[in-house]
């Protein structure tokens, strides 16, 4: 996973801890703690893709990768995947976030047709997102 957007999550994750110990009882716990939180979720090619929120909120995304990392065999394993070179699409963040910004659930079917492009043909790909849930 790219060091940025882990360190950025982590840097997330400090600050949600740090507002939500200082919250009382009778704020809305609930509600604070799934807006500040990032989800993740991944989905290999012919696989579904679940984004989900609660408690009145809706997907906000964060982060979307589609194609595959170098020396990341043991993910979605299929033929050539082993000695795979890092392929990924740049639009994909568009992609996700034009269907599933601002629902309360989106399932896709991870393909390179919702795409519209493969960015390594003939090897199995994976999708990854990140993602936060926010009132809605």
């Amino acid at each position: 996973m790219d060091l940025n957007f882990l360190f950025g999550l982590s840097i997330s994750l400090f600050f949600a801890f740090c507002v939500l110990k200082r919250t009382t009882a009778q704020d809305n716990f609930g509600l604070l703690y799934g807006s500040l939180s990032t989800f993740q979720a991944h989905a290999c090619d012919g696989e579904d893709l679940h984004l989900t929120c609660t408690n009145n909120t809706i997907i906000s995304i964060n982060f979307v990768r589609y194609g595959r990392q170098e020396k990341s065999g043991h993910l979605c394993p299929g033929i050539n995947t082993e000695n795979a070179k890092t392929c990924h699409l740049d639009s994909a963040l568009k992609v996700i976030e034009e269907r599933c910004r601002g629902a309360v659930e989106c399932h896709l079917l991870i393909s390179p047709q919702i795409f519209f492009e493969d960015p390594c043909p003939g090897i199995r790909k994976y999708a990854e997102v990140a993602y936060k849930c926010k009132p809605g």
